[in-house]
């Protein structure tokens, strides 16, 4: 993983102040509605009946009660903090599973306050433990590539060869005439390029990338009349077939020996007896 510029002290700090000011500001703007409200709401007490002015949204009839602002408050608190965890990027560099335990964390668990010790200590945390992230990734990636059965000769249970066949990854655009990514299998294909390219000592995907350069390339990929529309990428040749399924040739081999190696392939082998 690269460093980022979020984890240094001057640009935390930036974002910390920024983020305190816009606390204050918060505190005192919902004190001054507060009070807007009230006074209309006495001016047109008539002692018999008695209204209460809040400020509403035109399509939204559910008021924000501007005498509690903390409420408020931690809403923002934790969006800030999810978009710290997205300055950092650790998406890119971990496992599908890691990363839906972290998105479910940042939505039900209870962070800590934002002060530059807390963030800088969290981001130094996750660097401790990116290796052991990168290790996960890798073997997640290894084992979406691995078939679940012998149906294909050009899968390896134990390794990954030079081409693979994955199943269920496309869908038919018939009314663009393209072939699409399945929405589950865009974060796989997302995950096998983020290790290929950090295998390759380039860290993740660019940055700004919803998805990898090998779905965007899929996703541009004329159905045809002939099976087999083929494509391909930096890493990847790929064909794709109206059964749903993605051919893919690994252009590097070198990359694939070193998932293979760091994935523990040829251990699989022989546990099974199958290799000395």
């Amino acid at each position: 993983m690269t460093t980022t510029d979020l984890t240094t002290r001057q640009t935390v700090a930036e974002l910390v102040a920024t983020y305190e000011r816009a606390v204050t500001g918060i505190r005192v703007g919902f004190a001054r509605v507060a009070r807007a409200e009230d006074e209309l709401t006495a001016a047109f007490d008539s002692g018999s009946f008695k209204y209460t002015f809040s400020v509403r949204d035109k399509y939204n009839h559910h008021a924000i009660d501007f005498n509690d602002p903390e409420s408020c408050i931690a809403v923002l608190k934790r969006e800030v903090w999810k978009r710290l965890v997205d300055r950092l990027e650790i998406r890119r560099m971990i496992s599908i599973q890691r990363a839906t335990q972290l998105d479910q964390q940042l939505e039900r668990e209870e962070w800590p306050e934002i002060t530059v010790e807390n963030v800088l200590s969290w981001a130094n945390g996750i660097q401790d433990k990116l290796p052991d992230m990168i290790q996960e990734a890798v073997e997640e990636v290894f084992d979406w590539l691995r078939p679940r059965g012998q149906k294909y000769k050009t899968n390896s249970e134990f390794e990954i060869g030079q081409r693979v066949i994955l199943t269920w990854v496309l869908e038919e655009t018939q009314w663009q005439n393209k072939f699409h990514v399945s929405h589950y299998s865009q974060k796989h294909l997302t995950a096998l390029e983020n290790v290929f390219t950090a295998l390759d000592g380039k860290g993740a995907i660019a940055k700004g990338s919803w998805q990898s350069k090998l779905a965007d390339a899929i996703n541009t990929t004329p159905i045809g009349d002939l099976p087999g529309a083929r494509g391909e990428t930096d890493y990847f040749k790929f064909k794709c077939f109206k059964n749903r399924n993605l051919h893919l040739e690994f252009k590097r081999p070198d990359l694939v020996d070193k998932l293979n190696k760091m994935a523990g392939g040829m251990r699989l082998r022989d546990k099974r007896g199958e290799a000395a």
